[in-house]
């Protein structure tokens, strides 16, 4: 077995314990699992509410939709699509072909019913491992991965995948958090220990920008969470204030933290469209 075949292995297995552990719902069920873990958590689901309210998770979408472009005959992949991502939906609705997949059964069936009661009868959700060799599907226009490719710590082996399972000037569209700012680098580092999805979390980091560009073109970036982020922490002290704070410093976000360069590894989220060439 060669080095690749060896890599694939071991992550099949570690997507084996994911899909168990989101087949089981634990990652919500806060009551069953350590202090630093519910903290963690509640602090992500504070830092969710923000990115709503100023604004940063709608631009994202909205960059999402230029970046996808006109979809009608293309070939869609929206890749771990849990019970949907925010435009999965109308994803579906504009393409020839929609396939959603997700490593829990569960998640997969729950979207399935909601491709059902849209009457989006060419739209498929089920249960598929996208580095398994029974995922036969092939020649997507686009790859639709939210919150995905840091799932793999062997980060090449997932790039080599999708670009197998793009056609030729096919596009990816990620969307991923970064780990390069110092200050998230040492939280992260701190809670890793305590973390019990710590097996397939690994935020992007310098190298992942390197890796990238030797399989894909990189059409466009974003990062969002430069600037703002600061904002963040202020919402304990004054929240109308910490909010409007935040939407300001996130159209400087839009504006410095667009390509590969120092302001974009102050940020602590990036989005980018990939082109295979």
């Amino acid at each position: 077995m060669n080095n690749e075949e060896s890599s694939r292995q071991r992550l099949l297995e570690i997507n084996r314990q994911q899909a168990e552990f989101y087949e089981h719902d634990l990652y919500v069920q806060r009551d069953r699992q350590s202090l630093p873990v519910r903290i963690w958590g509640a602090v992500r689901d504070s830092l969710h509410r923000f990115r709503q309210e100023t604004g940063i998770g709608s631009a994202a979408d909205d960059l999402h939709q230029v970046w996808l472009g006109d979809l009608a005959g293309s070939k869609v992949l929206d890749l771990g699509v849990g019970c949907g991502n925010a435009l999965s939906i109308d994803i579906a609705r504009r393409c020839r072909e929609y396939h959603a997949i997700d490593l829990s059964e569960r998640l997969a069936a729950s979207f399935q019913q909601a491709l059902l009661a849209e009457g989006l009868q060419h739209a498929r959700s089920y249960r598929a491992d996208f580095l398994a060799d029974d995922f036969a599907e092939r020649d997507f226009d686009i790859i639709y991965a939210l919150g995905v490719a840091h799932h793999f710590e062997d980060f090449d082996l997932f790039l080599a995948t999708a670009q197998q399972r793009l056609k030729p000037g096919g596009r990816m569209i990620t969307y991923d958090p970064l780990n390069t700012f110092w200050a998230s680098r040492l939280l992260r580092a701190i809670f890793r220990p305590f973390q019990n999805d710590a097996a397939w979390e690994w935020p992007f980091e310098r190298r992942n920008f390197e890796l990238i560009g030797r399989r894909f073109r990189i059409e466009a970036v974003q990062g969002t969470l430069g600037r703002s982020k600061w904002a963040f922490p202020l919402l304990a002290l004054n929240p109308r204030w910490a909010i409007r704070r935040g939407r300001r410093a996130h159209l400087r976000d839009l504006a410095e933290c667009n390509r590969i360069a120092p302001p974009l590894f102050g940020c602590l989220h990036v989005t980018m469209c990939l082109v295979r060439e």
